[in-house]
């Protein structure tokens, strides 16, 4: 099946795919398998005219419609195999680039691709999950980074408070400072004049 399905296009046409790449994270025994898909005129296999390396095709386009089975298993797996094949170009494009951490897919792709790796049926290459891995890892520092600056603007928040606070208070107090500067002078000045009234009175009763 899993042969199968990597020689159909999300298309849903024939295609022509590596040998080497076709195998990839396969279990070993997909060699054997292979082989007798080969031996019962199913696939074919042949060097490439460029770089020599061996490819495999589905023998003729009409097996798509005619071999019941794998029409299922094609209609079955027609999104898995079309976001499969995305990822993979994606994974390739990205280590072609050198593996830049700006590439790589994040949150709700991420999350189709975390859940493809958990419960596709499809088995990917190893670039592929390189690929996810790299942005399940800048996900959790863009979290980190997002917690970084919450918890910051709270602490800045509550320096501005705590200033405006400290700032309040100083105000309250010069003006309570002040106030009472008041209040003693003016109880200076009507002792002030008591006094005076008294020294008068006194002067006064002194002439009579």
């Amino acid at each position: 099946r899993d042969i199968l399905l990597r020689l159909v296009a999300p298309s849903g046409t024939r295609q022509v795919v590596r040998r080497e790449s076709l195998l990839q994270a396969l279990d070993p025994a997909a060699e054997e398998v292979l082989a007798r898909l080969t031996e019962s005129h199913l696939v074919t296999q042949r060097q490439s005219d460029h770089e020599g390396a061996a490819e495999v095709e589905i023998v003729h386009e009409s097996l798509l419609r005619r071999w019941g089975q794998l029409a299922r298993w094609t209609t079955e797996s027609k999104e898995e195999l079309r976001f499969a094949d995305d990822i993979t170009r994606a994974a390739n494009l990205w280590l072609s680039r050198g593996r830049n951490p700006a590439e790589v897919w994040g949150r709700d792709a991420l999350r189709d691709a975390e859940h493809l790796l958990a419960r596709g049926t499809t088995p990917l290459p190893p670039q592929v999950h390189e690929f996810v891995a790299a942005g399940q890892l800048r996900e959790r520092l863009r979290r980190r980074r997002r917690k970084f600056r919450a918890s910051l603007g709270v602490v800045v928040l509550t320096a501005v408070a705590a200033t405006t606070a400290v700032a309040f208070w100083g105000v309250a107090e010069r003006e309570r400072t002040a106030r009472r500067q008041r209040d003693w002078a003016q109880a200076e000045w009507l002792a002030a004049q008591r006094e005076a009234a008294q020294a008068g009175r006194l002067h006064r009763d002194l002439d009579v």
